[in-house]
């Protein structure tokens, strides 16, 4: 699961309106006399008397009827999108979310963040791309940056050079879908790709908090990093 701070989550909930991200996915709410409270019939569940209730100010919902269910702007998208927190963070961050946002498609069906890869591109190419994001990854994680310091890889000229980065998992929610036309012609290369983001299975790398990979240029081959 990508790791996310408490901060960037914290910035997140604070800049979405919440009654804005329920309303874009189709759900009319209701203004109550509380100024700061809406109502709604819930749509994760056939509602003939509006049972679901949305707080701006506190930025919550909570269905009082047959599902129950409740949370903030993150298990709103999870539930809306059928996805998982580590992709509803990522929709969030890139305002990719609601109905208009995936043409009326749920997010596990339409790949709506940007992907980092040119599947026309040569194998080697790939691996160096997958490279050049995870990179990227590394370095907007700062709990991934303190892991490797603290095993004592703390060069930032090494680390820019040999390309380490951190595999946090986010690559395969930018991979075209294999039921879609996209995701079928690419299938073989995704898969491989995405593999590149699964947990890890060796018991060196199942120890290890975090996962990490540089890419050999001279054999263009990927290492694995972790204690």
């Amino acid at each position: 699961m990508a790791r996310f701070s408490d901060d960037e989550l914290d910035r997140i909930r604070k800049e979405t309106d919440i009654v804005a991200l329920i309303e874009s996915y189709g759900t009319k709410l209701k203004q109550r006399p509380d100024q700061s409270e809406y109502m709604g019939k819930c749509p994760l569940h056939d509602d003939e008397t509006p049972s679901l209730f949305v707080n701006r100010t506190k930025g919550l919902w909570q269905c009082k009827g047959a599902c129950g269910c409740g949370g903030d702007c993150f298990d709103w998208v999870m539930k809306a999108e059928k996805c998982s927190f580590r992709h509803a963070v990522e929709l969030l961050q890139a305002k990719a979310v609601g109905v208009l946002a995936g043409n009326g498609t749920k997010a596990y069906c339409t790949r709506r963040l940007e992907s980092p890869i040119e599947f026309s591109a040569e194998d080697s190419q790939l691996l160096f791309q997958v490279a050049d994001y995870y990179h990227s990854r590394l370095q907007q994680s700062p709990d991934a940056i303190a892991y490797l310091q603290s095993r004592g890889l703390d060069n930032a000229e090494a680390i820019a050079k040999f390309k380490i980065g951190f595999c946090d998992r986010t690559l395969g929610v930018r991979l075209p879908n294999n039921q879609h036309k996209a995701g079928k012609e690419s299938d073989p290369v995704s898969k491989f790709l995405a593999s590149l983001s699964k947990p890890a299975t060796k018991p060196c790398e199942v120890r290890s908090r975090f996962r990490f990979f540089s890419p050999k240029a001279e054999s263009v081959k990927s290492t694995v990093v972790a204690s």
